[in-house]
């Protein structure tokens, strides 16, 4: 649509297009008049969206059949011994990578025999004794029920039989048997080996070595596996909201405990004499197979987002060291990964451990040791609570890394160092299992076995769906401390104690212990999966379709390399330093253009050309957008600033007034940057022709985060206020957070005196006073910096208030120019409000103006808004300007449809002098709009910049949220623009 105002006359609606030709003349029988075209100022190249967006969901749909077909195949693999006719196909390849085939099992003793597949016949009795081999058919008759023999037990994968007595020679066919024993059982205490072996032309068993216990911890891990991915899911907002998914957390924790307790296990009932790193290698072939695959996936995704992190993290996480490093640590690609970080040291500090606990002779001398460490977690509640500040730990924002607060916070969630009680405790309770196992006959000791694991999971759960339960500070808290007595009751619970009856809860258990091998590749794939998956939420099908993947990735993946390993364990170690080449070079590759970005360099005519600015960051997470440019020294020095801006969100749950509320917390990480860079006239005008230099791209400021910048408490400038808002019809709280100061215009009261210093204006939630924030004025207000040194972001800098409007309503896009020494601000484009800025922030003389197309546009068409963009700058050329060659000020303006948030975007001249009437608009600028944040909306640009070069306007500005760009012209070319303005008298 088109709207037109006449001077003096009301607007019209139009039913043709504005022009697309920059060269087009002004018509000659109208005096003035506005042509605004939202639509072509939205639009984002249609080519470019169709055929992203059609590749990324054939990407999308293609690996998801292709896996969840493959994880089928698996599955059925797994289940059945006769496979139907119509997957036989595809058995051989499966048969090739390792997989067997289980048969459903009855389980028959307490004493219990796990058989495991390989190639004998059958197995012969220790003792020779006879086999109690009716009971044996008549008890595993319905599992073996699929097979041909009807006198003989076919275990191809695991089963579990009666020890209790002995079996002839044919009477099981098997590969391999893992003996699971009670005290019942003739093979001993800690159980035996067994393996085949050729004798007199039969297969016999023979013992080979103790072995460790198999404990029923599979169908806890499983579900654990998927509370934690439920609970990432939830902090996204991408599942639906219920209460029980936000303490997904807690389990990462419980794995450290898990993963002491059975490694003290299996340490005490089988030692082995290595190395640390031999020791670690072992155990890291466990875990980095899958990780070694699923990172460099992650990667690729993010690649192709145009999302990479910075190459210190890729290596930090090559060599899973990212707990290590806070800084880094909420940036990396599988962020859920750091436990394993955790891990890689746990595994080297076990030796030493073992040796110590595995000394202690009294079991009270171990529960002294797990109550202490159960208590002195408490610390970081009762610390906080003790200075007034128990939730102190909520201000941290996912993913910022600037504050004190930020890396204190990280540290406690991630670093390895904050979790090693948690392993500890887990070795403690092995121990502790292990002296008071002459008291299991005990009919006390048994109920209270048989009770610890079913009454520990009541309390978590009535913990996780209750919101009065809550506990204090529960995201540190429950990480820490609050909840490890219930964790160990449930490890304690399942695995019962050493020669006695199983817990009722560990026998059930026991039957799907199969799950514990999808755990893990559940938890590590729970991300690629969900980048893959086609939909922004999850629902029932996306965990189906996740334990698929699982399926067929530890069958593929992970078992076929921890095989290749066990021939070489310490092979392992180039894992990592493939995963480093791959990433780095990954990373070296240039930026994948995609879901409708821009090409780098547009010529739209001669000398008029639209290009990206190869901006530079000494990090990388977010997107350098808005930015704002000065030139200085005659144009050989450029000063630049630009906004940091990233976007994350999260649900929370909260207590207010009493009573459990939902809260969806929208953060904007946002923060500017600056720099400044000296520029090779010949080099620039090269880049500005063709994109790039003699010397390749043109190098751009390296933009450094202004730290230095403080509030009026002399405070970094990153606590600000919170804007919230209720919505009764669901009962949730909408809060948006914003980290620090948004939008920055550069520009330089004093050129003529020189020195480093320039004079940034800004927008900003207000910074928190001692009080908090006053009532009713969380909302953006205008800030002034004097003298920022470009060179040295990090000297204190005193951000000070323009109290110039409402502090209850939002005040931004002013726009700042010098004018005889003094600042003044464009406070409103209509009516034409100047103001002047006195030194405290204070404003004194207001100047007053109007502009009749203005006028007569706002009162036809209500939703559009009128807003300034950039800083004005004094120009006085009447050769390059000679539409109008007296001097004046040019600055841009937006407008903008309220509705639909669409923006189009005018050039526009000010008197002057005082009272700075409008002079000229011009015709609408071709900015390129991108997407935002979200596909699904609008495009759009934004200005944020105005420099005057040499008679060169440079119009910096961001497409969507992620490029930044500028519009590069002649002065004289611009002059055109304001041809079909014609002359306009001043309105007094």
């Amino acid at each position: 649509f088109l709207w037109e105002c006449d001077l003096g006359e009301p607007c019209v609606l139009r039913t043709h297009h504005a022009p697309k030709n920059l060269n087009s003349q002004a018509d000659p029988e109208k005096i003035a008049h506005i042509q605004l075209d939202f639509e072509a100022a939205s639009k984002v190249p249609p080519l470019a969206h169709s055929v992203a967006d059609a590749l990324w969901s054939t990407i999308s749909w293609t690996s998801i059949i292709v896996l969840a077909v493959g994880g089928v195949l698996v599955v059925l693999s797994e289940v059945f011994t006769d496979v139907p006719p119509v997957l036989q196909s595809a058995m051989p390849w499966m048969d090739k990578l390792g997989y067997t085939r289980m048969v459903h099992h009855n389980y028959v003793s307490d004493s219990i025999v796990d058989i495991r597949p390989f190639t004998a016949n059958a197995i012969s009795s220790k003792s020779g004794q006879a086999a109690d081999y009716n009971r044996c058919t008549q008890t595993t008759s319905s599992a073996s029920s699929t097979t041909s023999h009807s006198h003989k037990l076919l275990l191809p994968d695991r089963a579990f039989l009666p020890l209790d007595h002995h079996y002839h020679e044919d009477e099981v066919q098997l590969a391999e048997a893992r003996i699971m024993v009670s005290n019942h059982s003739p093979l001993g205490e800690k159980g035996v080996l067994l393996k085949a072996k050729e004798k007199n032309g039969k297969s016999q068993l023979q013992e080979t070595s103790n072995v460790p216990e198999r404990f029923p911890f599979g169908l806890s891990r499983f579900l654990a596996s998927l509370h934690v991915v439920a609970g990432h899911m939830y902090a996204r907002q991408a599942i639906v909201d219920f209460y029980l998914f936000d303490w997904g957390f807690t389990w990462v924790p419980w794995f450290f405990m898990l993963s002491g307790f059975t490694l003290f296990a299996a340490e005490s009932m089988r030692p082995r004499r290595e190395s640390v790193l031999s020791y670690v290698a072992r155990r890291a072939a466990s875990i980095f197979p899958l990780y070694a695959v699923a990172l460099p996936v992650a990667a690729a995704f993010a690649k192709f987002r145009g999302e990479l992190p910075s190459l210190r993290v890729l290596l930090l996480e090559s060599w899973l060291l990212q707990a290590w490093v806070p800084s880094e640590t909420e940036q990396c690609l599988q962020m859920q990964c750091w436990f394993l970080s955790c891990l890689v040291l746990y595994w080297a500090l076990f030796r030493p451990l073992y040796r110590a606990i595995s000394n202690i002779e009294h079991w009270g001398i171990v529960l002294g040791l797990l109550i202490f460490f159960f208590l002195a977690p408490w610390l970081v509640v009762i610390i906080p609570a003790h200075v007034g500040d128990l939730n102190w730990a909520d201000r941290h924002a996912f993913g910022d890394n600037e504050r004190t607060l930020d890396l204190a916070v990280v540290t406690l969630k991630f670093n390895p160092m904050c979790y090693g009680h948690v392993f500890i405790v887990g070795m403690l309770l092995a121990r502790f299992r292990e002296l008071i196992a002459g008291y299991a006959k005990k009919a006390a000791v048994v109920l209270t076995m048989d009770m610890l694991a079913p009454v520990a999971y009541v309390l978590l759960l009535a913990i996780f769906v209750v919101p009065s339960l809550r506990p204090p500070a529960p995201k540190l808290s429950a990480r820490l401390s609050i909840l490890l007595p219930l964790q160990s009751a449930i490890l304690l619970g399942l695995a019962g104690l050493p020669r006695a009856t199983p817990p009722v809860l560990g026998s059930l258990a026991m039957k799907v212990n199969f799950l514990e091998r999808y755990s893990y590749a559940i938890y590590v794939m729970q991300f690629v999966c969900y980048h893959l998956w086609p939909y922004s939420t999850v629902n029932i099908l996306f965990f189906i379709f996740l334990g698929l993947v699982a399926v067929l990735t530890v069958h593929t993946i992970q078992k076929p390399i921890e095989k290749l390993l066990a021939k070489s364990p310490h092979s392992i170690w180039l894992l990592p330093l493939f995963l480093s080449f791959f990433l780095v070079g990954l990373w070296a590759l240039p930026e994948v253009k995609m879901h409708g970005e821009i090409a780098d360099h547009i010529t739209l005519e001669d000398m008029v050309v639209d290009i990206r600015l190869p901006l530079s960051d000494q990090l990388t997470q977010g997107r350098l957008i808005n930015p704002s440019i000065l030139f200085r020294d005659d144009g050989n020095v450029l000063v630049m600033t630009a906004r940091r801006h990233r976007r994350t969100s999260r649900r929370l749950s909260e207590v207010r007034d009493g009573k459990q509320v939902s809260v969806v917390e929208d953060v904007w990480h946002s923060q500017i940057l600056i720099g400044e860079q000296s520029i090779d006239p010949i080099e620039w005008d090269a880049w500005i022709r063709g994109g790039s230099s003699a010397k390749g791209a043109m190098a751009m400021p390296e933009l450094k985060p202004w730290s230095g910048l403080t509030t009026p408490g002399d405070m970094h400038w990153n606590e600000l206020c919170l804007r919230e808002k209720w919505i009764p019809q669901n009962k949730t709280w909408l809060r948006l957070v914003v980290t620090g100061p948004e939008d920055s215009r550069v520009f330089q009261r004093f050129p003529t005196i020189g020195g480093p210093g320039v004079d940034i204006a800004f927008n900003s939630y207000p910074p928190l006073g001692r009080n908090g924030c006053p009532k009713g004025e969380s909302v953006s207000q205008m800030y002034l910096a004097e003298g920022v040194d470009p060179t040295s972001p990090r000297t204190p800098t005193f951000g000070y208030h323009l109290s110039c409007g409402e502090s209850d309503r939002p005040e931004k896009n002013w726009i700042p120019f010098e004018h005889k020494g003094g600042l003044f601000l464009v406070y409103s484009i209509q009516p034409h409000v100047v103001v002047e800025a006195l030194q405290d922030g204070r404003c004194s003389k207001q100047h007053y103006s109007s502009f009749s197309p203005l006028v007569s546009l706002q009162a036809k068409y209500p939703s559009v808004a009128i807003r300034g963009s950039t800083q004005a700058i004094l120009v006085d050329d009447p050769d390059a300007t000679p539409r109008l060659r007296k001097p004046h000020y040019l600055a841009l303006i937006h407008l903008v449809d309220v509705h639909t948030n669409q923006y189009a975007h005018f050039a526009y001249r000010f008197n002057y002098e005082a009272p700075f009437q409008i002079l000229q608009v011009s015709s609408q600028l071709p900015l390129f709009a991108g997407r935002p944040d979200g596909a699904s909306k609008q495009g759009f640009a934004f200005a944020s910049g105005l420099a005057l070069r040499n008679q060169q306007v440079i119009i910096t500005y961001a497409a969507g949220d992620s490029d930044a760009r500028a519009l590069v012209m002649p002065l004289q070319r611009l002059d055109v623009m304001f041809a079909d303005m014609g002359d306009v008298k001043l309105q007094q």
